[in-house]
């Protein structure tokens, strides 16, 4: 996906996303975003090749929640997290990584703290499973991260300190050049 493409979705419109600054990184650009609602507990941003332009190409993003936001008051579990979660996963994941992925946005955007939540968390084979593993990182219920590869894709969800000394969830995506299968066991 290029920047350009992310301007033009649905995920950009619909949380009236901005862009609010730009630094160079490594061989590229990162591209710091914002959001319209709820800016104090969300961070976003991409990573774009060398030509760092609107045509180029995103090679990494990342999106930060505050822990209190994403587990806390009044909800439990916030719904506008999880929203936010599954639509930043469903908009940037490539078309040849959408079914591997797809379950772990549905499962985030379902999330919500209850009985179905407690019997999930009784469930050894939800706890064991992709979706499952997902879960427990994002609510922050371990601290290991969690990570999952695609074809072209590679997610991981980890806790965070945010530079005012705060508790955040990171969620970060990678997106290779070419399908991970080529490039060898070390990936």
């Amino acid at each position: 996906m290029t920047l350009a493409e992310l301007r033009e979705s649905e995920f950009w419109s619909f949380f009236n996303v901005r862009e609010t600054g730009r630094s160079p990184s490594g061989n590229g650009l990162t591209i710091t975003l914002a959001t319209g609602g709820f800016p104090e507990h969300i961070a976003l941003a991409v990573m774009c090749d060398a030509a760092g332009d609107a045509d180029g190409d995103i090679s990494a993003a990342i999106l930060q929640l505050r822990r209190s936001w994403v587990t806390g008051p009044p909800w439990g579990i916030s719904p506008f997290a999880s929203d936010i979660t599954a639509s930043w996963l469903t908009a940037l994941v490539p078309a040849t990584d959408k079914a591997r992925f797809a379950p772990l946005a549905d499962e985030i955007r379902s999330l919500r703290a209850g009985d179905e939540f407690k019997a999930k968390l009784e469930d050894q084979a939800w706890l064991d499973s992709p979706p499952g593993r997902l879960t427990l990182a994002y609510v922050g219920l371990v601290s290991e991260p969690f990570a999952c590869r695609g074809e072209t894709t590679y997610l991981t969800v980890e806790q965070d300190k945010h530079p005012d000394g705060t508790d955040w969830m990171a969620l970060h995506l990678r997106f290779l050049s070419q399908p991970a299968e080529s490039m060898g066991r070390g990936f």
